[in-house]
């Protein structure tokens, strides 16, 4: 029993034991990664060829990118991905986050970094030791200076060696603070690790991807080779997808005593559409608006929950409508947590999301590719707001 106790790593097992079964235990993790990655290196290199020449007829090389990042004790090393920004991204960004204002994505660059597919070339990293399979994502020095040195308990993810999955990654969005997505992988560090654990979020991280590059080729297939190229009908070329989200409604805050309630009819990360008997005045007077959002979780039957995000905003634009005005608002969430809330329930940027944001089982929520009014409008949002 006590031989037993100690190779489990019993509190009361001395230091050679303990130090015994660590470097045992980082031995099988070393030899399972390295295994697992040459396993799906070797299948996937198909996909690696075809993304390769993607790149490269559309963008021309290099086709791999090659960028410091903060590893295990904060080492710097070499991080390998797939291309998705123009070579001059580094230069242009400086220590900001990614968003389309920047206007630095090459032409398949959103498809790859929303499906996670431009991640596939660390694979090489896990075989070289930089990195596990699960584990907080990997920063850049710029970043961490700038955003995420003076966050409190920051430093404990350099404790353990990043990961090509991390639980921030998968379950919220990247445009979520860094506080909140600190938090998240704080939560997921301090769960005991386990092997078939590990294995189970890696092979449902893999199906995440899969399916979600599924629903882009299939969507891409039908709006820009079938409508536009071959029936010839309009094609989308907004940079902000819109999402119509069902079971949501914008509350406009008039005065203390009066608010104006109306549907929501679809919103971008810039700008929201919703109609109302009246007429709101246009220009620079800000509002005060909350967006009320009805979800339940995807095992629960009955249950449903509200979470709302205030916002202040400008209306852009009023059109006639049948029964009112349809109104196009630029609106700006006021906290950092607001933003999130957007982002997650509405524009379901988390790349696998527990939540629906419906009551009958359906996950309400689609693209607006044609028939709505401010179409122009919101064209207008994203090229301004991108100058």
């Amino acid at each position: 029993m006590v031989t037993c106790r100690r190779w489990l790593g019993d509190s009361s097992t001395p230091y050679e034991s303990r130090s015994l079964l660590r470097a045992f235990t980082w031995f099988i993790r070393r030899v399972f990664n390295a295994f697992v990655a040459l396993v799906l290196i070797g299948i996937g290199l198909p996909l690696f060829l075809g993304i390769a020449l993607l790149i490269l007829a559309l963008d021309g090389r290099p086709v791999i990118h090659r960028g410091k990042r903060l590893g295990l004790h904060k080492r710097p090393y070499t991080m390998y991905k797939f291309r998705t920004l123009a070579r001059n991204a580094t230069r242009v960004l400086g220590a900001d986050l990614v968003c389309f204002r920047h206007r630095v994505v090459i032409p398949c660059g959103r498809f790859l970094r929303d499906t996670r597919l431009d991640e596939l070339p660390q694979l090489f990293n896990i075989l070289r030791g930089h990195m596990n399979f699960f584990g907080p994502r990997p920063e850049r020095p710029e970043v961490y200076e700038a955003l995420c040195r003076h966050l409190e308990d920051y430093d404990s993810r350099f404790s353990i060696k990043p990961g090509l999955v991390g639980y921030a990654q998968l379950f919220t969005p990247h445009s979520s603070p860094k506080r909140l997505r600190t938090l998240a992988d704080k939560l997921a560090m301090g769960r005991a690790t386990h092997p078939f654990r590990e294995a189970f979020l890696v092979a449902y991280a893999v199906a995440t991807v899969t399916k979600a590059a599924t629903r882009w080729v299939l969507h891409y297939s039908w709006n820009d080779l079938l409508r536009s190229r071959i029936l010839r009908l309009y094609r989308d070329r907004r940079e902000c997808v819109r999402l119509q989200p069902l079971n949501a409604r914008v509350v406009i805050e008039v005065d203390e005593s009066r608010t104006i309630e109306a549907p929501l009819i679809d919103i971008n990360g810039e700008a929201l559409l919703f109609q109302c008997p009246e007429r709101l005045p246009e220009g620079f007077e800000p509002l005060r608006l909350r967006i009320e959002m009805r979800f339940r979780r995807r095992l629960e039957i009955a249950s449903k929950r509200m979470r709302t995000a205030r916002c202040s905003g400008q209306v852009l634009q009023t059109r006639a409508a049948p029964e009112g005005c349809r109104h196009v608002i630029v609106y700006r969430p006021v906290t950092e947590w607001n933003q999130y809330l957007i982002h997650q329930y509405l524009l379901r940027g988390s790349l696998a999301s527990p939540f629906n944001s419906s009551g009958d089982g359906r996950i309400e929520q689609r693209s607006v590719s044609e028939g709505t009014t401010a179409r122009v409008a919101l064209s207008t949002v994203a090229a301004g707001r991108g100058q």
